[in-house]
């Protein structure tokens, strides 16, 4: 789904229904829960937040519809809230430490068993998601690049953990009734401990559960773990550190909140010695497969308990020894779990089967019968018809605008080529000619850099993270930098400018023409707009609000022109609060990695916000809307076109290091600098 304002609100009008309380929701890629005090590119979370991915028919080999789509990313939302909700499992890095041999298994093993309990947990909450899940697992397992049958597989390890996710996921796998033997016992091992972990809230007994199915996979697995990939799935950049549920091979910077190594608490109660006793045993001999590719499993015959442990079938050493009556009665146990075992995993593979021939995953997430999941409910078309309403009420804001100011262009209301304002005559002038020369000198250079990223692995020490840890914040886990290449593009920057009558309308457009040609060297995505206190002569504006008039220079899909700036000129009073609302709300739907407001003003506002009461200034109702705005993910900075800013309220409004002063011979070297401060360029 297009990213957009109705679809965010909407999200988390969401949030209170599936957590305690509402939840801020951004969107990027991937989907993921942000605790309290983590970052999203660079901004520091105040409160628990959702980002989700909205490009769901980017993932799906199947085309769905806007209900379809709503559907799939209520049910993201949900999930990433759950993990908000429960409290991650602890130290899983030391969990995958202690199968030296295979930690690349064991980690995909431990991710998928938790998350089959949170999804578990939350549609049993809510049942109406029962069937949003089964629907979302039916996409998956129509995508054979994405989950392949299992008996295409050439690699025993990834046709393990690709069988095990499945199963995990759907109750069967793709291609299970025509997999090797060994391949299809292996699964009707340990899908009983994948049903028990789904019920399990301690997180102790969640970890046993994994310890059991690591044993059972020990007996099938060859003495190689998974290869990984060179890079990580979702940068390109990192090596990945271990194997989400979804994603695949992720680095610990991009692996989902409850995904990572080092997610949850700083350390398990196990201590270094059993840690180290579980890696020697390890390295004892397992049973593998033969040339092949299928386990020896005839030599051993283990089988897991009610409890989780593996308990191995009682023999004697010496045939000679006599047998005690003890002996004989242990023996009898042994052979009669044996056979309840094996009755078990019969019965195991005869309901894969039958789920696999049927493409059921209803009959796994308990979907009543009387449910098609399949289609989407009665809410989920309500609510898309309302986002796709909105949308059109918003997508209606921009196209009035844009006709406002191309009529007042036609019609010859716009201003006079004998004005110092007109557009020919300000691309005529020297000092424009002069601007734009430095402006292509300068952003010339600017190309691709790297830039130090916080990280928790790296070569080069993160020097206040590690001071604060020093100093008792245990929660700085980011204790090294990586590098990360920033390129062009995909960047929004959009002007806010005030056109006012205490403007100086030459400057505001040389300055917006400035800052458009500066972008376009950069490849970034432009918007411009301009507002000012109500006036009787609209020009290219439209009244917005009871005391602003608001237009739209250029639109971000639209090209630079200079003719552009003729429908507007100064006048009126100072509306800043409403003008920066304003604006941000055009930029809402713009998707893009970074997202930056430049607002031309001198600081001088003189009306209130007009919406609501926010403060009882309009220097005040400014500051509180820039802060509003950036709440959203959008930085903002201001703008002084002159050289004595630091006389108005600039700093009130935008803090002291929110805005610049700078003068036309200065203003390509501010902008250059804006760009590497606020862009990471």
């Amino acid at each position: 789904m297009q990213v957009s304002k109705p679809l965010r609100e909407t999200l988390e009008s969401m949030t209170k229904v599936y957590h305690r309380g509402k939840v801020p929701v951004k969107f990027g890629s991937p989907s993921r829960a942000v605790p309290e005090g983590k970052s999203i590119n660079g901004e520091q979370m105040t409160e628990p937040t959702v980002v989700v991915d909205p490009a769901v028919n980017d993932r799906f080999q199947q085309q769905l519809s806007g209900p379809e789509e709503l559907r799939c990313l209520t049910n993201t939302l949900s999930h990433e809230l759950e993990h908000i909700r429960e409290s991650e499992l602890t130290s899983k890095a030391d969990f995958c430490e202690k199968y030296g041999r295979y930690p690349q298994f064991a980690g995909g093993v431990i991710n998928i068993l938790e998350d089959q309990y949170i999804d578990f947990t939350r549609t049993q909450r809510f049942p109406g998601l029962r069937s949003t899940q089964a629907f979302v697992t039916n996409q998956l397992l129509a995508d054979d690049q994405l989950w392949p049958p299992i008996d295409s597989i050439e690699s025993s390890q990834k046709a393990m953990l690709e069988g095990f996710r499945q199963v995990a996921f759907a109750g069967h796998a793709k291609g299970i009734e025509t997999a090797d033997g060994w391949l299809r016992e292996f699964l009707s091992r340990v899908r009983p401990q994948i049903k028990r972990v789904r019920r399990e809230g301690s997180q102790s007994r969640r970890k046993e559960i994994a310890h059991a199915v690591m044993k059972v996979a020990k007996e099938y697995l060859p003495k190689a773990d998974i290869k990984m990939p060179e890079t990580c799935s979702i940068c390109k950049e990192q090596s990945p550190d271990i194997i989400a549920p979804l994603l695949g091979p992720v680095c610990e910077e991009c692996a989902p909140t409850g995904h990572g190594k080092h997610d949850g608490i700083e350390e398990d109660t196990q201590t270094k010695t059993e840690i180290e006793s579980d890696k020697e045993a390890d390295t004892s001999e397992v049973v593998s497969p033969d040339s092949e590719g299928k386990p020896l499993d005839s030599r051993i015959d283990e089988s897991v308990t009610q409890e989780g442990d593996l308990r191995q079938t009682n023999t004697l050493s010496d045939k000679s020894s006599p047998v005690s009556k003890k002996d004989e009665s242990v023996g009898a146990l042994s052979k009669k779990s044996d056979r309840k075992n094996d009755q078990e995993r019969t019965e195991e593979l005869t309901t894969m089967d039958a789920l696999a021939r049927d493409a059921d995953t209803a009959s796994w997430w308990d979907v009543p019968d009387h449910v098609d999941h399949h289609t989407p409910n009665e809410q989920d078309v309500v609510r898309y018809e309302r986002i796709r309403q909105e949308k059109q009420v918003d997508r209606g804001l921009e196209a009035n605008l844009r006709h406002q100011r191309e009529d007042t262009n036609k019609s010859g209301c716009s201003l006079s080529e004998d004005c110092a304002q007109y557009s020919a005559n300000l691309r005529s002038e020297e000092e424009w000619h002069q601007l734009r020369d430095e402006l292509r000198r300068t952003f010339r250079k600017l190309t691709t850099r790297d830039m130090p990223i916080p990280s928790k692995t790296g070569t080069d020490l993160n020097m206040d993270a590690v001071i604060q840890r020093k100093a008792g914040d245990k929660s700085q886990a980011k204790l090294y930098t990586r590098k990360q290449t920033v390129a062009r593009g995909n960047r929004v920057v959009a002007i806010s400018a005030d056109m006012s009558g205490s403007m100086d309308g030459r400057l505001v457009k040389l300055a917006i023409a400035a800052i458009a040609e500066a972008t376009a060297m950069v490849s970034d995505t432009f918007l411009a707009t301009c507002w000012r206190g109500t006036s009787r002569d609209s020009g290219g504006y439209l009244n917005q609000r009871e005391s602003t008039d608001f237009g739209l220079v250029c639109g971000a899909d639209e090209p630079f022109q200079w003719k552009q700036l003729d429908a507007f000129e100064c006048a009126g009073g100072t509306p800043t609060a409403d003008g920066i609302d304003l604006t941000s709300q055009l930029m809402e739907d713009l998707h893009a990695r970074e997202r930056l407001m430049i607002v031309i003003t001198d600081g001088k506002p003189n009306s209130q916000y007009s919406s609501q009461e926010l403060t009882a200034s309009p220097v005040g109702d400014a500051n509180q809307v820039v802060q509003n705005v950036q709440s959203k993910n959008i930085k903002v900075i201001g703008l002084y076109v002159g050289t004595s800013g630091g006389d108005t309220a600039m700093a009130r409004i935008f803090g002291e290091d929110g805005f610049v002063s700078a003068s036309m011979n200065e203003l390509s070297q501010e902008l250059i600098q804006i760009y590497r401060r606020q862009l990471r360029v």
